[in-house]
């Protein structure tokens, strides 16, 4: 089966799936209608990792769906990583496709 992954850029969030450093693309969820399987906000409470005043959170299905959540610097960092891992999921569903 074909597999395509993803090396997660920023700092692990506070789930605990967020350790994970490389995700199967074709693992992300398509349930959470708050912004689809992926979505981002700048935290609000920032006790640690104050220089990383984003969040992404990612529907992750290993067992179940479950949050994974990252850290980053910047709102252009982010939008970015959206951006690298949507271009895998297109890359992956055109593959399957075929």
């Amino acid at each position: 089966m074909l597999k395509i992954y993803h090396k997660l850029g920023g700092i692990p969030g506070w789930s605990h799936l967020s350790p994970l450093s490389v995700i199967d693309v074709s693992k992300i969820g398509r349930i959470y209608s708050a912004g689809g399987e992926m979505f981002y906000d700048k935290r609000a409470f920032m006790i640690k990792d104050r220089d990383y005043p984003y969040t992404l959170s990612i529907c992750y299905i290993q067992k179940e769906a479950q949050f994974l959540t990252r850290r980053f610097k910047t709102e252009k960092d982010v939008l970015q990583e959206i951006s690298d891992i949507r271009q895998k999921q297109e890359n992956f569903y055109r593959e399957i496709k075929k």
